[in-house]
């Protein structure tokens, strides 16, 4: 699933991968997190996350 949509992305500025996206929104619905900047904060302070 990452590669087909890494393969999929061919314009606009390159930033987090797919991986990385992925990622960041399974911890957002495994913690139940109501926002993308609570989400963000947990992860910059979680190095496992």
């Amino acid at each position: 699933m990452i590669g087909e949509l890494e393969q999929k992305r061919t314009v606009g500025r390159r930033g987090y991968g797919a991986r990385a996206l992925l990622g960041a929104c399974l911890v957002k619905s495994l913690y139940g997190l109501p926002t993308w900047t609570r989400t963000a904060d947990l992860i910059g302070e979680h190095q496992g996350l």
